[in-house]
């Protein structure tokens, strides 16, 4: 198969051109897959299998991509990211549940969105996360987080709790 016309093909093209034809990089096209970061970073996790410094300049930028950056590509904590990945609640989140654990610094941006605040209880604090009741309360999460609060308060009513 002959590669893409990178004049004229998708950043997606592209990295499919790169994952199933040439398996591997292809230098060609990066200039290409440059052009859409969500792409760049598929490219990094599953073509180049690693860091891509190159894109991560524009990444420091949007902290979702950042902490996508983070937990797929460098599956370790990325500190120069984590200003802009704390901006956001979903980013945020993800990335403190995959790579940094409980993170105070982010936590007031996390109880913002419901659905974060919700996960970022259940499955990094493991338990009751006041910062965020008021916006869980408010949601479509709040009979499953009150049955979560219920389930902790009875462990330890019981000692088999933390």
């Amino acid at each position: 198969m002959n590669p893409p016309d990178v004049a004229t093909c998708s950043p997606d093209e592209a990295l499919d051109y790169a994952v199933t034809v040439k398996k591997g990089r292809w230098l060609e096209g990066e200039s290409v897959i440059k052009e859409a970061l969500s792409v760049a970073c598929e490219y990094a996790r599953d073509v180049i299998k690693g860091r891509w410094p190159e894109i991560e300049p524009e990444l420091l930028q949007d902290g979702l991509l950042a902490s996508q950056y983070a937990r797929e590509v460098m599956q370790s904590d990325w500190p120069e990211a984590e200003a802009e990945i704390a901006t956001d609640a979903e980013a945020a989140y993800t990335y403190a549940r995959d790579i940094k654990g409980r993170w105070p610094e982010a936590e007031a941006v996390i109880a913002q969105d419901t659905y974060s605040a919700f996960r970022y209880a259940k499955e990094v604090i493991e338990g009751c996360f006041p910062e965020g009741e008021a916006a869980i309360e408010a949601s479509e999460y709040a009979d499953e987080y009150r049955e979560f609060v219920d389930t902790l308060e009875a462990e330890e009513d019981t000692g088999l709790g933390m």
